[in-house]
């Protein structure tokens, strides 16, 4: 048997004891309650989206760095929702549909994780500008918060990240918030 496993086991049987004694002591402190589940809301909303970085390769020419956000929230069960967005900017556009699992930190808010892809939709004169989430159409991770104020409201923040939204091979993050109607 190589020495390897064998300290591997050791140091796995060392992090499952610690786990426990962290574990042990939340419960002997008094952990705070989880929130409980609340029902997730459909919605359509808009806002802005902001890049968190231009193109590092073609940081010249047709370049969206700020767009309007235009979001939809659509619950599939009470933790999974279809969550499709659209930026529209001055040179391009792009939607990115989204799927995440979403569970309540608080009696009106709710934090969200997620996956889609987004998909440049225009093309002008054979070139794709650069948009909130890049030029081309790649996988996307998201993440956020929405909160409900009101009888009809919804508020929503998250960041959403492409690790090959430029040109196919750099990374692109986008800001996006807004309010929404809920129905």
């Amino acid at each position: 048997m190589d020495s390897s496993w064998g300290s591997w086991s050791l140091i796995h049987t060392a992090l499952k004891y610690r786990l426990r004694a962290c574990l042990t002591m939340l419960l002997l402190l008094g952990c705070p309650t989880p929130a409980v589940a609340q029902q997730q809301y459909s919605y359509l909303g808009f806002g802005m989206s902001g890049a968190g970085r231009n193109n590092p390769v073609i940081n010249f020419g047709d370049s969206d760095n700020l767009s309007f956000a235009f979001r939809g929230s659509l619950p599939l069960s009470k933790f999974f929702a279809f969550k499709p967005s659209v930026f529209v900017g001055q040179y391009s556009v792009q939607a990115a549909p989204t799927a995440t699992f979403t569970f309540p930190l608080e009696s009106q808010i709710n934090a969200y994780i997620g996956a889609g892809y987004s998909f440049n939709m225009v093309e002008r004169q054979g070139r794709v500008a650069n948009n909130v989430l890049g030029n081309t159409s790649a996988p996307i991770a998201i993440g956020g918060v929405e909160f409900f104020p009101g009888e009809r409201s919804a508020l929503f923040i998250d960041v959403m990240f492409s690790p090959t939204g430029f040109n196919g091979e750099h990374d692109a993050a986008s800001l996006n918030m807004g309010w929404g109607l809920r129905f």
